[in-house]
């Protein structure tokens, strides 16, 4: 299955490479200046690796979060957004089948960051939601 999975990857990354890697600036009027950077989606998820979005922050300013999580193959990813709940910062965006069609039956490691101007300093926690 993995080997099916490698074949239908390197079709998919050939199909999508171009349109995988994405930088979206910060909206003039987010109050928290957000930017987000699709970064890659060039290889199959870690099997020993639990089926769940990773956040890792990110050293130095301004804050910055390194997401890693498994996405269907070949799917786009649209609509980079945030929330702040209490102390917890919530981090998502939306994955939608291409235009093509065209998607693996594999799960991929999307990584992606979410860099902000500023945060407030009561947000302790970061979580992502996948939509």
């Amino acid at each position: 299955m993995q080997a099916v999975c490698r074949i239908a990857l390197l079709v998919l990354t050939t199909l999508t490479s171009a349109a995988c890697a994405r930088w979206q600036a910060p909206d003039a009027s987010d109050p928290h200046g957000m930017a987000f950077q699709l970064i890659g989606c060039d290889h199959d998820w870690p099997s020993d690796v639990p089926m769940e979005a990773i956040v890792r922050r990110e050293t130095g300013n301004p804050p910055s979060y390194f997401v890693r999580d498994p996405v269907e193959c070949g799917m786009d990813v649209t609509e980079p957004r945030y929330r702040l709940s209490g102390n917890t910062l919530f981090l998502s965006y939306t994955t939608k089948v291409p235009a093509n069609g065209e998607v693996g039956a594999c799960a991929c490691e999307y990584d992606s960051r979410f860099t902000f101007r500023t945060l407030p300093a009561s947000v302790r926690n970061v979580r992502f939601e996948q939509h």
